[in-house]
């Protein structure tokens, strides 16, 4: 039987950001275990020691399947409230592993849950200041002339010299049913020919750089991928087939009807973008560990980004020049 101790800081302290260093959490999930500024995104320390030995005042759960099973099972037993995480509007700079550039952080549940009320969504709702709103317009801005994306390290799909439409593939996150992500992909592509006759399909990958695709096409098609979000700030048509986040506020094309708690926003796209992007998520320099505001992330970004397409274009050839049969066996 698990021993109870008493929690060191308290879960309201991680969402607010203002956590101290005495403050822990434990993590059960390998996958966000890996991430070597988890630390200084959460503000707090993290503990991964035996369940009866920790003194964390909440437990995280991220990706979904049995990781999230198993975190729940601890904070049931240890009487935990849980913590929510996932990679942010900005996850990879390079093709570094384990150095995630942002993380969202939330006590109410996951980003992209619909069936209740998450911090994300109350903060989507709440009327942000003047100020505010000026600084989400001049990001956005940024994110476009600096052609950063969710994930930025590599060259994204090929693209047609025709038109086309844009399809993002639903990702399989960590302990996921791959065969349904294939299948929801498979109805978005068939959605897409159905309401683009004619037109060329591009399929955008769970952790393509998208941005190109998404700034020429024509409109994008996606279920809940994040990546969704991005088709917005580049001001394409999107069609949405479940009810991500970025759902339901009258900025998109929805398939489905959107939770009565959720209306239209009043400053469209900078309210969502401020609240997602400004006040929702966290950045850390993979470099130093220290804390960036989302002006030094795209900053960075746009220092990296050079760099890493060189490296992904050399990649690219080096694998296009090797024998057919060094290839299909992934060499």
């Amino acid at each position: 039987m698990l021993k109870k101790t008493e929690p060191i800081g308290h879960i309201k302290d991680i969402i607010a950001d203002d956590a101290s260093h005495d403050h822990r959490v434990l993590c059960v999930t390998p996958v966000i275990s890996e991430v070597k500024t988890l630390d200084e995104l959460l503000g707090c320390r993290v503990t991964h020691t035996p369940l009866m030995l920790n003194s964390a005042c909440a437990v995280i759960v991220h990706g979904e399947g049995r990781p999230v099973r198993k975190a729940m099972s601890a904070g049931t037993a240890l009487e935990l409230p849980l913590l929510y995480t996932d990679f942010g509007p900005l996850k990879t700079f390079d093709h570094k592993k384990q150095q995630s550039l942002s993380l969202v952080v939330d006590h109410l549940g996951f980003a992209n849950a619909s069936d209740r009320e998450t911090y994300l969504e109350g903060l989507i709702k709440s009327q942000p200041a003047d100020d505010a709103l000026s600084r989400a317009e001049q990001l956005i801005t940024q994110w476009k002339s600096n052609r950063v994306s969710r994930f930025n390290h590599g060259l994204g799909p090929q693209l047609p010299a025709n038109r086309f439409v844009a399809v993002i593939a639903e990702p399989t996150l960590h302990g996921g049913r791959k065969e349904q992500s294939k299948r929801i992909t498979a109805t978005l592509i068939d959605k897409a020919q159905q309401r683009f006759p004619g037109h060329e399909i591009v399929v955008i990958e769970a952790e393509d750089y998208a941005a190109d695709a998404l700034e020429q096409a024509e409109a994008a098609f996606v279920c809940s991928s994040p990546t969704g979000f991005e088709a917005l700030i580049w001001g394409t048509p999107l069609h949405v087939s479940g009810m991500p986040f970025y759902a339901g506020w009258g900025l998109s094309d929805d398939e489905l009807p959107a939770p009565a708690r959720r209306d239209g926003l009043k400053h469209g796209l900078a309210q969502l973008f401020n609240a997602y992007v400004v006040d929702y998520a966290r950045y850390v320099n993979p470099y130093d560990h220290q804390r960036l505001s989302p002006e030094d992330a795209l900053r960075l970004l746009a220092k990296t980004r050079p760099e890493t397409m060189q490296r992904a274009q050399a990649k690219q050839q080096q694998r296009q020049s090797r024998p057919g049969w060094m290839r299909w066996f992934g060499g």
